[in-house]
Order: structure tokens, then sequence, then C-alpha cells
């Protein structure tokens, strides 16, 4: 991550000059984002915890469960696939 300065200038007929500047930096880098639930083991229960950590840039946090997005907040429990078919 650098920084950048924007300098405008104006002038008018007689010459007079005026400058105005800011420097500013982009951020280019993703949030961090890590699973911490579930792990990629076999699981024998029905409910499974879903939970993340994300560094505190990420600005919404999500995840996809069985074809739909649920936003995330705080761990939550979600119901196998597996166990609504049986």
């Amino acid at each position: 991550m650098g920084s950048d300065t924007l300098t405008a200038y104006a002038n008018d007929s007689v010459g007079n000059l005026n400058t105005s500047s800011v420097t500013f930096t982009v951020k280019t880098s993703a949030p961090n984002l890590t699973i911490i639930s579930p792990q990629n083991i076999t699981y024998n229960t029905r409910q499974i915890l879903v939970n993340l950590s994300t560094s505190a840039d990420a600005t919404s946090v999500w995840f996809n469960w069985n074809g739909t997005n649920v936003t995330y907040t705080v761990p939550v429990l979600v119901i196998s696939a597996w166990d609504r078919i049986r």
C-alpha cells in the first residue's frame, strides 16, 4: 500500500495562481478470512457449527450454505442437508 498525491492548479487571466493538494492511500489487499468450523472431517451430528474469523477491516461477511448466501455475524448452527432428506 503506497500513497498518492493529487495536486490541482488554477489561474486567472491576470496570472494569479493557486494550488491545492491531497495525499491518499488505496487499500489493495483483501481482508483475512479463516474457517474455524466446520473442519474438513466427517461429523456424526445433525447440526454443524459455522464459525468464521475475519480481520477487523472486513465490512461484510457471508457464507453459502447449500446454495443460499447467509450473512455472518456470530457463530451459527446449521442443519446438515443430509439430515433434511432422510
